[in-house]
């Protein structure tokens, strides 16, 4: 099939600029909801709101992720490539104020030497000012981010695009393969692709002709360390020795699962406290409708845990990790749905036994693996979940068995990110 990917640049492009002033009023309503910040807004054009020369005079590697999950597991690369080469600054990208947050918060904490703006738009001239400025050695794209304009001018310019950590679900994967059927070739412009999983391996290698390499998952090198082990103090002695269970990046349809459960559950245990965690702290409201009546708290707004709360609503960001640490074991939310489920990792490192859906396709193998070697309890509906948490609840020694069995697991596998950092030095030469 001969390749057309420059014939489908120019025609995207076009498209790009006729729906220009849709795309313009969309951000305007993005802004208007809080989900863009205004003072920041011109980054999404390309225009960087900070100064390159006092920042860094070193090369550029420029990472983009898109939201929380994306980010984390951009951070992880980042650091490392930030200790492997010391003639590198990291830029990293995101595109929801969230994640931006999140990645400024570590920024501030451990790693100096990273900078952060938002991702521009993917429309020819937002894309030529973002890569005019910044100049970047290479760039990095995280999980399933595949910008045309970006891979496409950047290899253009002769800058090393690489997937890292890939992942695509079956539907996209169809849709792609419709479109490379029209000689619209995008992802034979990455310069390496490293799969997530040997699905995604496999899925990903219809694709393109070059080879799709798995060193592993970088989400499994996650550690978000407590910053302040106070709070974890001051919620224990809010607890004390009361029955709790968390429920970790919850989305809508799931609270009012765990609800029903909490009330069914307080017949045996009275004394219970139900966590919940939102993936979305701006649902809050949504969610504290849902309370049926129950006395709960919400902790951006500083509530006590009292002795009848209920149900103690977290709708603040990053502090996922303390909560972890606090109890013994978690059901991980986005999976009771077709959401795709959330990373596991986390909750493993912190020693927290893991219950979830079998929604959860995006980590689909490492969940499979944990199954298979006992480490995690999956569950099919409301009525197996109400089961699960019962058995945790009744027996305190099955969490440290099943913590046990998924902290040896993962303990044995290699380091990802260090395997990924080399096989890019091959091409880019970064002197690391």
């Amino acid at each position: 099939m001969q390749d057309f990917t420059k014939q489908w640049i120019i025609l995207y492009r076009i498209l790009g600029y006729i729906f220009l002033p849709i795309i313009i009023f969309y951000f305007i309503i993005r802004v208007y909801l809080k989900k863009e910040d205004l003072s920041r807004i011109s980054e999404r054009f390309g225009f960087s709101t900070k100064q390159k020369k006092l920042i860094t005079k070193k090369q550029i590697i420029w990472i983009n992720a898109v939201s929380i999950g994306e980010a984390n597991t951009a951070f992880v690369l980042a650091e490392q490539i930030a200790n492997f080469s010391k003639n590198s600054t990291i830029l990293i990208t995101t595109t929801t104020i969230t994640s931006a947050k999140i990645i400024e918060q570590k920024i501030s904490i451990c790693c100096k030497d990273i900078i952060h703006q938002f991702m521009p738009i993917d429309l020819g001239f937002c894309i030529n000012n973002f890569l005019n400025y910044w100049q970047p050695k290479a760039i990095i794209l995280i999980e399933s981010e595949i910008w045309p304009n970006l891979i496409y001018s950047s290899k253009s310019r002769s800058i090393n695009v690489f997937l890292v950590n890939a992942r695509i679900s079956s539907k996209s994967k169809k849709r792609w393969q419709k479109i490379k059927k029209l000689g619209f070739n995008i992802f034979d412009y990455f310069a390496l692709i490293f799969a997530q999983s040997d699905e995604e391996k496999n899925k990903l290698q219809t694709l393109t002709k070059n080879e799709i390499l798995n060193y592993g998952n970088l989400k499994s090198e996650i550690i978000n360390p407590i910053q302040d082990l106070s709070k974890i103090n001051n919620l224990k002695s809010k607890i004390e020795n009361r029955d709790v269970w968390l429920c970790a990046s919850t989305h809508q349809g799931e609270e009012e699962i765990i609800i029903n459960i909490h009330q069914k559950l307080k017949k045996y245990f009275p004394n219970l406290l139900t966590i919940i965690v939102l993936r979305h702290p701006n649902r809050i409201n949504e969610v504290i409708n849902l309370s049926n009546n129950l006395k709960y708290a919400v902790r951006s707004k500083n509530n006590d845990i009292k002795e009848d709360t209920d149900l103690y609503f977290v709708d603040t960001l990053n502090e996922l990790t303390i909560f972890y640490e606090l109890v013994n074991f978690a059901l991980i939310g986005g999976s009771l749905f077709a959401i795709g489920g959330h990373n596991p990792y986390e909750a493993i490192r912190h020693k927290c036994a893991i219950i979830s859906g079998d929604k959860v396709d995006n980590f689909k193998e490492i969940y499979q693996q944990l199954d298979e070697n006992n480490s995690v309890k999956i569950i099919k509906n409301s009525n197996e979940l109400y089961q699960a948490v019962f058995d945790f609840l009744s027996d305190k020694n099955l969490s440290q068995s099943y913590i046990d069995r998924a902290s040896n697991f993962i303990n044995n596998s290699s380091i990802t990110s260090q395997k990924i950092i080399k096989k890019i030095d091959q091409i880019l030469l970064l002197n690391f």
